[in-house]
């Protein structure tokens, strides 16, 4: 299991990818196969402060499916298979996030379990 935190700086209407298997090969984790991986993510804007107006949608896309999203606001918690995950500030101004996530290898045919990862 992994658990990072990472600091997403999303201008105006851009987008940011994040490809589960890469960051955990970054952190000198070897990945486990796509189907038994977990990914349980949280975010919180932390700039602007207070968040009046700002969305983020996170969606995941999974070999050659169209993005789906996965959860939207200011913050959030949600589990997703594996794929990639990629966050939209669908906002009119920067937006900076804190988002922590966990990679883990879940017991093929079980459906995964949520962790509190509610930043604080």
């Amino acid at each position: 299991m992994l658990g990072l935190t990472l600091a997403a700086q999303d201008a105006p209407g851009s987008s940011q990818l994040m490809d589960e298997m890469e960051l955990a090969r970054q952190a000198g984790i070897e990945p486990p196969p796509c189907d038994d991986l977990a990914f349980f993510f949280s975010w919180q804007v932390r700039q602007p402060y207070p968040p009046s107006g700002i969305n983020l949608r996170f969606s995941v896309g999974r070999m050659g499916e169209l993005f789906k999203t996965a959860g939207e606001g200011v913050s959030g918690q949600e589990g997703i298979r594996c794929g990639i995950l990629r966050v939209d500030n669908q906002s009119a101004v920067p937006v900076t996030a804190e988002v922590r996530y966990v990679i883990a290898t879940r017991t093929p045919g079980a459906p995964p379990k949520t962790p509190d990862l509610t930043p604080g």
